[in-house]
């Protein structure tokens, strides 16, 4: 299975999911217009952006802070 077809497939399953009828003439319009390489770029950033999992400085101190559970079982 190509990447294009991998692509086509979850479109597919996603659309259905929604309720949204999505068939192959449809796909064929879409990509005529230039639409599918759109798609395949904002898939290629979103999967550059998901390769670091870095953490916002400021979500960083509260990963630093014990969770309230850990301070209610210290307590004793």
């Amino acid at each position: 299975m190509s990447a294009d077809d991998d692509l086509i497939r979850r479109w597919k399953a996603n659309a259905n999911a929604a309720g949204i009828p999505l068939t192959d003439e449809d796909i064929a319009r879409i990509d005529a217009r230039g639409q599918v390489e759109r798609i395949r770029t904002v898939e290629a950033i979103v999967q550059r952006a998901n390769a670091r999992e870095v953490v916002p400085d400021y979500l960083a101190i509260l990963a630093a802070q014990p969770s309230t559970n850990e301070l209610e079982r210290s307590d004793g």
